[in-house]
């Protein structure tokens, strides 16, 4: 059995992930002004906005498969084992199911109309179109659940590191590990933990249909390097430590490294080739870096508890869910309307907060609700 320790609360971990979960609905509505197709575009796209979504999209995944790397390993030294992967099923699973079969096809009707795809309603699309072919590849089943392969994937993940975490956790003293760590500790060292980040991306390209497969900017396997870090974060201190005598160092590393990238990118030189390390290593580094900084600086500066914390932390993974198909039918009305860019902006951003703050408030009153987004059930 891993032993229970009394919980000490990481408080600085709970803004993280309100953080996260802010920047990425801000994400997709940016989505829609980008020169990048999405699921609805506006007519006139915004070139600042396109290239702040390139930066974004280096470090908000890895961010919060980092985020759900520490929350494995507080899950099962606080409240142990016992009914661990069950209660993942419950938190991930059941909402990703649900979300397949019931917020998906709202997304992809959207989609289909918006482009002239598609002209009828959306339940003849949901009986007739929406379960012919899978989406990505001719079809219209969201078979991954849109946004919701996130939900998927870390459950996956979670599964293939439980019994490696349970070893980790029941035999602590590693002289091979704890050798690595003393190194990694001093100034600096940390940033080496880019490589196998490096090394795995590349590995995942010698099977790109599912290990190779890119989904949020990065192939699925590169997020497993970020989780299990954020395990290692949470399990051994001295990396905390180290974070704090680093995130200076991360700030400056991600500037730099971030405007190489994007100078590779103005020159047109190797667009044509993602792959090339003269993109690739400037891309990951900047990742990592954004993560170091981050991390350090809400370990730092918002390490403190907030009376309605619990209130917010429980409605990060409903607004998750919920967030997308709310952009995308407030942004199909709102990007039609002859009005100037920053209007439109504003409009989906006010609009789409208020309603996704309004389905939130009803989904926690009700348990069933509460089950299929996630959430725990009430008395």
């Amino acid at each position: 059995m891993v032993e229970k320790k009394d919980h000490q609360r990481m408080y600085y971990l709970d803004w993280l992930r309100i953080f996260g979960i802010v920047t990425i609905v801000f994400f997709h509505i940016f989505c829609i002004f980008s020169k990048a197709p999405w699921i609805i575009n506006n007519n006139e796209p915004s070139i600042p906005i396109h290239y702040l979504l390139g930066f974004l999209v280096l470090w908000i995944m890895p961010l919060f498969f980092t985020i759900s790397g520490y929350a494995m390993y507080y899950s099962l030294t606080y409240k142990g084992q016992k009914g661990f992967i069950k209660d993942k099923f419950k938190r991930l699973i059941i909402p990703y199911i649900f979300g397949v079969f019931f917020i998906a096809p709202i997304v992809v009707y959207i989609e289909r109309i918006f482009n002239g795809d598609y002209s009828g309603t959306y339940l003849e699309f949901y009986s007739n179109s929406y379960y012919q072919g899978l989406y990505g590849f001719g079809g219209n089943f969201a078979w991954m659940g849109m946004h919701l392969w996130f939900l998927f994937f870390l459950f996956i993940f979670i599964v293939i590191g439980y019994y490696p975490a349970i070893y980790f956790l029941k035999e602590r003293k590693k002289p091979v590990f704890d050798n690595i760590t003393k190194y990694l500790e001093k100034r600096g060292m940390i940033f080496l933990m880019v490589i196998p980040i490096i090394l795995i991306f590349y590995l995942s390209r010698l099977e790109p249909v599912l290990l190779g497969r890119e989904i949020g900017r990065w192939s699925i396997m590169v997020y497993s390097p970020f989780f299990f870090y954020g395990f290692l974060f949470a399990y051994d201190e001295r990396y905390g430590n180290a974070i704090e005598n680093n995130w200076k160092i991360a700030v400056i590393l991600a500037i730099l490294t971030t405007s190489t990238y994007f100078c590779v990118i103005f020159s047109n030189q190797f667009l044509s080739d993602y792959y090339n390390p003269v993109i690739l290593i400037p891309a990951i580094v900047s990742s990592f870096s954004m993560l170091i900084a981050l991390i350090g600086v809400f370990r730092k500066y918002f390490n403190k508890k907030y009376h309605n914390m619990k209130k917010l932390n429980e409605a990060v993974l409903p607004v998750y869910i919920l967030h997308i198909p709310v952009i995308v039918i407030v942004g199909y009305f709102i990007v039609r309307m002859e009005l100037l860019l920053i209007f439109k902006l504003f409009l989906i951003i006010i609009t789409s907060f208020i309603m996704i703050s309004a389905l939130y408030l009803l989904i926690r009153k009700f348990n069933i609700f509460r089950i299929l987004f996630g959430m725990k059930t009430q008395k």
